[in-house]
């Protein structure tokens, strides 16, 4: 009987734990993510002193960013730019458009 009940514990305590959801990132990987994006999107941006000026990495496969710099091409004669970006979170790269003239 003994056993009976220590195994029906063992169960129900297992079934609880099973239910519970899965608890979110850490804020750690979080900021990994961050430092990834902020990179590959840099780099990939092709623009001179570029810095991300907004970043939404809550989608699931993809985070977005947007991009600011200087044209590095001398006939732009250092006209500030902007890209958008959007990083696999799988596979680890980035691409950039700029964005459509309003």
């Amino acid at each position: 009987m003994k056993l009976l009940r220590g195994v029906l514990a063992l169960v129900t305590v297992a079934g609880v734990a099973l239910a519970v959801p899965a608890t979110a990132s850490t804020a750690r990987s979080w900021a990994q993510l961050k430092v990834r994006v902020v990179e590959a999107c840099r780099l990939k941006s092709g623009l001179k002193s570029a810095k991300i000026t907004d970043y939404w990495p809550d989608f699931e496969t993809l985070a977005a960013a947007r991009v600011i710099g200087v044209y590095p091409q001398e006939h732009m004669k250092g006209r500030r730019g902007v890209m958008l970006c959007l990083y696999d979170k799988h596979t680890g790269k980035a691409e950039t458009q700029e964005p459509a003239p309003r």
